[in-house]
């Protein structure tokens, strides 16, 4: 198989009506992995003749991660908006993901699901999102290609007012303003939403026909020059929200919230010689 180079390996995610990030649409992924993982166990039995191996113990298993800047287009009444909706797959809405030529996912409709989605925001740098996906229907028996189409002709390439990057030093930081999170120097701030599932497996079929929702929960952490007050056994915390903006600043393309029902789990404070005091406070609240 020839060598596969990152021009030719575009990505996309997408649900079965294409209303996601667009059917087809390839998102500006820095890195993609993909691991697939059967469940093969050993297999040792008392006084076999037969020599000892390995058996299948479940079913296969695929995994997708990627990382990409958080970017924004707009749509038909000239409403901005961004591309990647974290609320249309922290449910049980699933999607199609495809890498270069090779579709995952299509079980006879959408069958990926969200495990995690980890939002950074920095002063002057692209908003950053890792996601991380599991497959239930995943190509087996399958070379991976790339693929002709090009980040070029989805208009990834022409950054302006209207489409482009996400930057934090635009973002719009609400709540937080009482001494317990942090001072108001923040330097940088990660949102998490993670998913906990459980796959279905049904008699006479290989691969899992669905996925149960069991639970879901959102962190919440900032890092500044200090914490707030020192947490005790039962924690503290308040309202917190960050909205992402375009250039223009005129209207948020993506808020990421925690509600007053989130808890101060951790705090960390760190110094060296000849530094200041960093502080960072993460927050937990529980969804599902």
């Amino acid at each position: 198989m020839p060598t596969i180079t990152y021009q030719i390996l575009p990505v996309s995610i997408y649900t079965k009506d294409g209303n996601l990030v667009g059917a087809g649409v390839a998102i500006p992924a820095t890195n993609v992995s993909i691991q697939y993982q059967n469940k093969l166990e050993e297999s040792r039995l008392l006084g076999a003749i037969q020599p000892n191996g390995l058996r299948i113990g479940g079913g296969i298993g695929a995994n997708i991660s990627m990382t990409f800047p958080v970017d924004f287009a707009l749509n038909d009444t000239g409403s901005s908006y961004a591309r990647f909706l974290l609320t249309s797959l922290t449910g049980d809405e699933p999607c199609y993901i495809s890498v270069g030529d090779n579709l995952f996912g299509d079980g006879g409709g959408p069958d990926c699901y969200l495990n995690t989605a980890s939002v950074t925001v920095q002063p002057f740098t692209p908003a950053m999102l890792t996601a991380d996906f599991t497959c239930l229907h995943m190509p087996t028996g399958e070379k991976l290609t790339g693929s002709t189409s090009s980040l070029v002709n989805n208009n990834l390439t022409a950054y302006n007012f209207t489409s482009g990057l996400i930057h934090g030093h635009n973002a719009i930081v609400n709540g937080g303003s009482s001494d317990n999170l942090s001072d108001p120097s923040k330097q940088q701030i990660t949102y998490k939403v993670s998913c906990a599932r459980t796959p279905v497996y049904e008699i006479g079929q290989q691969f899992a026909s669905k996925m149960f929702l069991d639970r879901v929960t959102k962190e919440m952490s900032i890092k500044s020059t200090n914490v707030g007050k020192l947490i005790d056994q039962y924690g503290t915390g308040e309202a917190f929200s960050i909205n992402l903006m375009g250039d223009n600043k005129v209207s948020s393309l993506m808020t990421l919230s925690i509600s007053s029902a989130a808890k101060i789990t951790d705090q960390k404070l760190t110094i060296s010689d000849g530094g200041i005091l960093d502080g960072e406070v993460t927050l937990k609240e529980v969804i599902r």
